[in-house]
């Protein structure tokens, strides 16, 4: 006599190809994630770099009554940003500390030392994504902008401006080499990220313009 309807090994089966075949389709979103969450790191990244660059390449020339040039944007081996010298409060979400001008109006004009400095400290806020924040409760605030542990460096030689802006990008992370070279970056970064002992995925972009 034949038998009719089907098995529990055909069931069996059929839920174990449905299963390899959900494994993929999952595997393929997380994939597409990491290329999407990629793709919008680098471009806040360059963002974030042009908008200093910008600042940079508007300085007027230095003259014998302003003595201030396109070398006071250098930042040397002190990057700003996470951990950098205006960290942010986890109170209120904002920078520890300001200058005496936090911005420049045409009301309230600003000497080009004082703009340079409102400048580097603006781009120390954006770095540290300060414009988005989320209350955690009891009065603390998270801020959600900007890109994980970011920083940022403007090297000035001579005529030649390097901007690089480094951060903890989505994806396979590794430790920190601790012999790296001590650039700007890569020491502050491996600062950060070792003292919440947790991995990072390194990545960083580099401008480079010649006034």
């Amino acid at each position: 006599m034949k038998q009719k309807g089907i098995t529990l090994i055909e069931v069996l089966i059929t839920i174990l190809i449905m299963g390899f075949g959900l494994l993929g389709v999952a595997q393929m979103q997380i994939t597409s994630l990491k290329a999407v969450s990629k793709g919008s790191d680098t471009s806040e990244a360059i963002l974030l770099a042009n908008f200093i660059m910008d600042r940079i390449k508007t300085m007027p020339p230095p003259s014998s009554s302003n003595p201030v040039s396109i070398s006071d944007y250098d930042t040397g081996n002190s990057p700003l940003g996470s951990e950098g010298p205006h960290s942010v409060d986890i109170t209120t979400g904002e920078q520890t500390s300001s200058p005496s001008k936090t911005s420049c109006t045409e009301t309230y004009p600003c000497s080009l030392a004082e703009r340079v400095t409102v400048d580097l400290w603006q781009w120390d806020g954006m770095l540290q994504g300060i414009g988005e924040k989320i209350e955690k409760g009891s009065g603390n605030y998270l801020n959600t902008g900007g890109l994980d542990a970011a920083n940022g460096c403007v090297d000035v030689i001579n005529n030649q401006i390097t901007v690089t802006v480094g951060w903890c990008a989505l994806g396979e992370a590794s430790q920190l080499d601790l012999n790296d070279s001590e650039t700007c970056i890569s020491s502050q970064l491996r600062t950060d990220i070792l003292a919440e002992e947790r991995l990072c995925n390194r990545k960083q972009i580099s401008l480079l313009s010649i006034m």
